[in-house]
């Protein structure tokens, strides 16, 4: 799918009103998903996730 049509596609959705900001956040995300690429980086995201948690909890407790 050109990145064209899937910018076309997602703000034309009847009734939805999109900003800047907001179409930025989502366009990547669905390009991870049509693209075939959704499991991989959401596996990725939960890793950085589990990090930051992980390290946030390790260094309260060694305090």
């Amino acid at each position: 799918m050109l990145v064209a049509t899937l910018i076309k596609d997602r703000m034309d959705i009847t009734g939805a009103r999109w900003t800047m900001w907001g179409a930025e956040a989502v366009l990547p995300l669905s390009s991870l998903y049509i693209n075939g690429n959704w499991d991989k980086y959401w596996q990725f995201h939960q890793q950085q996730e589990h990090k930051v948690i992980f390290e946030k909890e390790f260094t309260s407790e060694s305090r």
